[in-house]
């Protein structure tokens, strides 16, 4: 059964804290930097990888290639987002629920910070300072609603919250999908039609 528990809250009078990851949940930076890493990969050879990490997929001469693209700027800046999260954090904005964006550094990148600053503004009308927190320690970021597409920030951020009756939703993307540590983790969003999410309440979903 479907439940679109974001729906749900986002209808709410009173205003909630949605806090959006960027890298997959706004943008699709794996299969990007695979574009230019190791283009004859089919998203088959993804999902059979079954890890999260799309550095896992890569040998050492293709990681080290990687590492180099990464330091560049302009790697960061081109990234495309979503249709579906474009839409999806405007219809956040637009019932009125405050939106964070909350990412995670990439610090061999001398001047990532900025980059992705300039990026979240010109994308999806980012504030700056009141808006974008850079830091790998999410769980430490409150919210009534987490997104994002790691498996195990997803955890740490449930396991210090939930007992504030606040939400974690895995963003569920095909680097992910077959993870072992991902299986188990509902709710979870996955992009339907018209660009809408659709929130799966567990793996018994039809």
């Amino acid at each position: 059964m479907l439940l679109d528990i974001l729906e749900i809250v986002l209808e709410m009078n009173n205003q909630k804290i949605i806090i959006f990851d960027v890298d997959e949940v706004l943008t699709s930076f794996g299969i990007e930097l695979l574009k230019l890493v190791k283009p004859k990969i089919t998203l088959n050879d993804i999902e059979r990888n079954g890890n999260w990490d799309v550095f896992s997929l890569l040998d050492g001469t293709e990681l080290k290639n990687s590492h180099s693209i990464l330091e560049d700027p302009y790697f960061w800046y081109q990234l495309k987002p979503k249709e579906s999260s474009l839409y999806n954090v405007a219809k956040t904005r637009e019932k009125g629920h405050k939106v964070l964006f909350c990412t995670s550094p990439w610090t061999n990148c001398k001047v990532w910070d900025n980059i992705r600053r300039k990026w979240l503004k010109e994308n999806f009308d980012a504030l700056g300072r009141e808006d974008i927190i850079i830091t790998a320690a999410k769980e430490f970021v409150y919210g009534d609603i987490f997104i994002d597409d790691k498996p195990s920030t997803v955890k740490k951020w449930y396991n210090r919250w939930n007992k504030f009756e606040c939400k974690a939703l895995l963003y569920e993307s095909v680097f992910n999908i077959n993870d072992p540590e991902a299986l188990n983790i509902y709710p979870r969003i996955k992009v339907a039609v018209d660009n809408k999410w659709a929130i799966i309440e567990s793996n018994n979903t039809k």
